[in-house]
């Protein structure tokens, strides 16, 4: 079987004139925000005089940071299927999760989750809302065929596989 890897971070989908504007738009409001918090500064204004430009100034940054890749680095959202089993991070803020193939009794596929249910009896959800319909649609379709390689009880109850089923049934019948 052929890893699948799937990547969710936004940082991988910038264009490379969207990085360019990102990277002029954020040099452009460190520069400009920096003046005039100077300025402001040996002029001796108050501090509220020149909090708008503070936020531009982090604004700038974390553009630049962003574009950089520093955030994709740090988060690394992903889903990966292979021969060993299937592992998945689908939020910066929680580990990975990975499955073992032989740890797996059971995989149900629904419209938006994906539940696994484990031979020692737990079960627990993947919640696909992150992911793009072509990311999941291929993730349920390699998760189909690995499960029936590796001879896990599996089953498909979303949309798509009801209206593929009465499509065949449809074709069948004309025949």
């Amino acid at each position: 079987m052929d890893k699948l890897v799937i990547n969710l971070d936004v940082y991988q989908n910038i264009s490379k004139g969207g990085k360019i504007f990102n990277i002029i738009f954020g040099f452009a409001a460190v520069l400009l925000s920096s003046w005039v918090i100077y300025r402001r500064i040996a002029a001796g204004q108050e501090f509220w005089d020149y909090f708008i430009f503070l936020i531009l100034l982090i604004l700038g940054l974390y553009m630049i940071l962003f574009t950089f890749g520093v955030f994709y680095r740090i988060s690394r959202r992903y889903v990966i299927l292979d021969n060993n089993g299937v592992e998945y991070k689908l939020s910066q803020f929680y580990p990975s999760k990975k499955y073992e193939w032989e740890e797996l009794r059971k995989v149900e596929i629904k419209t938006l989750r994906i539940n696994f249910h484990k031979v020692s009896g737990s079960s627990s959800i993947m919640k696909l809302g992150e992911l793009f319909y072509t990311d999941i649609k291929k993730l349920k379709q390699a998760l189909a065929s690995c499960c029936t390689e590796k001879g896990i009880e599996w089953s498909d109850t979303t949309v798509e596989s009801d209206l593929e089923y009465l499509a065949e049934k449809e074709r069948s019948v004309v025949s």
